[in-house]
């Protein structure tokens, strides 16, 4: 075209003023980016990989798509890739990090595509538009991370061109404001940042809330980075900006799990999240070439390498199968309308113990009853034991609404109500909320105490369990969720993953334990006195020092009766004494 206004413009150029394109030139295909040696110059990706990357890096409005894409194909484009969440639960060394490396670097190219980046988001001058990683810890997010994507950038002709700057953690781009940081779980640094795209990097192997406490487990578990995370992409970014996750799983119910499976549980809007094996991802490992691991350690193999975890990497309970057997003997003492059953009551003569849980806040409570209903022979390292046999005759729990809170009235009616339908010996509450309800109970004639569930606790509860000595009903919400989700820590300390709750378990093991502690033998004891015929019972206190048995003949001396007491007439008879 001639020069038009003192510009030499073709025809392209001038019709692209004309339409004020937002784009200063038109972005490449991804496999073009990762393989041409102008960009990256790297192998091609699988096709796994790819689709990774592709739900990664989509961050163009739709109309910019079919300007360049054409109008169906960029429509098509945008409704298929445009995620605001991406859940990669993908083996081992199938190349997650490779392709967290070159979606920050796609997304960076894309950025210098525009013309205004700011403007193109609705963004005000003088902030940057800022594509972050964050790692485990601090080495992980700079030899992991940074320094491979740092030297895949210097070794790009493109952006080298561009123009950047790599320093410590960061890289600022000179053309665009654009910035690349690398950041860890340990860090607050990177809140406040306009984030457009963050990738959480091994996100399970981020600390849960129950390995962290008080200020720091509001802000460094992988729960709290997660939401906070989404909530700055969200609300800076809420049309194309991205939260990543990467990782493989560590146990059943752990947070990459715990996503992938309620994104697709829900159908969650614009979340796109995949599942695959090491040697699915990456063409360049095959199964048999990990074969020396699944020998070594095929739990630990099956994990890191398809994705299928045990129930949990440090869990408390490690027989599941037990667990689950031990509450499957008898029925739900309370109907649909919530009534106790006829056939639950005291007939059986036995004592109760019951331990209540009201929790560290008054949103939920739980409670439970147990008893010993007898003794049975168990191989012990010490030899033949005989131990108590325990009945988990009862477990409920109280949860409160949104905004509101546990009625402990209702907990405190439902203690008397079975105080009345059973020889309840003994109440204990932990030490949280719980000193008003104890002088309550005290005044109405119950005997109640403090007891704070330990990790004897859960041991007792445990043993009997694997001896198969423990016998309850089942309940989903505290076998399940609870019990088989709990963890040990530094081996002395038992708690919940980051969501989950044990208020349930707490209850049950209080109760067993002090079934256990307080047990009675309930077996017919027969117990022989001996005494002179001439002695009446109330005088047999002072009958003194007799020979009653002759050594040398091995016959009771003449003169003497024998009675025989039962364990309870014993008892009493040593009261009485």
């Amino acid at each position: 075209m001639s020069d038009f206004m003192g510009m030499n413009l073709e025809f392209n150029d001038f019709d692209r003023l004309l339409r004020q394109d937002e784009l200063s030139e038109e972005v490449v295909p991804i496999q073009t980016f990762v393989q041409d040696r102008k960009f990256l110059g790297l192998p091609p990706l699988s096709e796994i990989q790819l689709e990774v990357v592709r739900h990664s890096t989509q961050i163009l409005k739709k109309p910019t798509l079919q300007k360049f894409m054409g109008e169906q194909e960029g429509s098509d484009w945008y409704d298929k890739y445009t995620d605001n969440e991406v859940i990669c639960m993908l083996g081992k060394g199938s190349g997650k990090d490779h392709c967290s490396r070159i979606s920050i670097a796609y997304n960076a190219y894309q950025l210098h595509c525009l013309r205004d980046p700011l403007g193109y988001y609705g963004k005000a001058n003088g902030v940057y538009i800022d594509l972050l990683n964050l790692a485990v810890n601090a080495q992980q997010a700079q030899r992991v991370f940074f320094e491979p994507l740092k030297n895949l950038l210097l070794s790009s002709p493109w952006f080298n061109e561009v123009g950047f700057e790599p320093r410590v953690s960061e890289i600022f781009f000179f053309s665009r404001p654009v910035r690349c940081f690398s950041g860890h779980s340990e860090s607050e640094g990177w809140e406040g940042y306009e984030v457009l795209t963050i990738v959480l990097d091994e996100i399970a192997a981020f600390k849960t809330d129950a390995e962290l406490k008080g200020e720091v487990r509001s802000k460094g578990s992988a729960s709290a980075i997660y939401n906070m995370s989404k909530l700055s992409v969200m609300s800076r970014f809420p049309e194309v900006g991205k939260v990543i996750l990467l990782s493989f799983p560590r146990y059943k119910g752990d947070f990459i799990q715990q996503r992938y499976m309620s994104s697709r549980e829900k159908n969650e809007p614009k979340t796109w999240s995949i599942k695959a094996a090491t040697w699915e991802v990456n063409p360049t490992i095959n199964r048999e070439d990990l074969e020396s691991e699944y020998i070594r350690n095929p739990i630990e193999a099956r994990a890191r390498f398809e994705c299928e975890p045990p129930n949990m990497e440090d869990a408390y309970f490690r027989n599941p199968d037990l667990v689950r057997e031990a509450f499957h003997y008898h029925e739900d003492p309370l109907d649909p309308e919530g009534r106790f059953k006829p056939w639950f009551n005291s007939t059986d003569g036995h004592s109760r113990y019951i331990h209540v849980d009201l929790g560290l806040k008054r949103d939920r409570a739980a409670l439970a009853m147990s008893h010993c209903s007898g003794f049975t022979e168990i191989k012990t390292s010490m030899g033949v034991e005989k131990l108590p046999v325990l009945n988990v005759d009862f477990v409920h729990s109280w949860e409160a609404g949104p905004g509101e809170e546990i009625n402990f009235s209702s907990v405190r009616m439902m203690i008397v109500d079975l105080c009345r339908k059973f020889d309840v010996r003994k109440v204990t509450f932990d030490r949280w909320q719980s000193v008003e309800m104890v002088q309550s109970l005290r005044s109405q004639g119950v005997y109640a105490d403090f007891h704070s569930v330990k990790k004897s606790d859960y041991d007792t509860l445990m043993t009997s369990i694997y001896d198969r000595r423990l016998r309850g009903y089942w309940n989903e919400l505290l076998v399940e969720e609870e019990l088989l989700k709990l963890r040990l820590f530094s081996n002395n300390k038992i708690d919940h993953p980051s969501t989950g709750t044990k208020d349930l378990a707490d209850a049950v093991a209080g109760s067993v334990f002090n079934t256990a502690q307080n047990m009675v033998s309930e077996e017919e004891i027969d117990i022989e006195v001996w005494y002179p015929d001439e002695v009446d019972d109330d005088d047999m206190p002072n009958f003194g020092s007799v020979e009653i048995f002759n050594s040398n003949t091995g016959e009771f001396s003449p003169g003497f009766s024998k009675k025989t007491y039962n364990a309870e007439e014993f008892s009493n008879f040593i009261e009485e004494l």
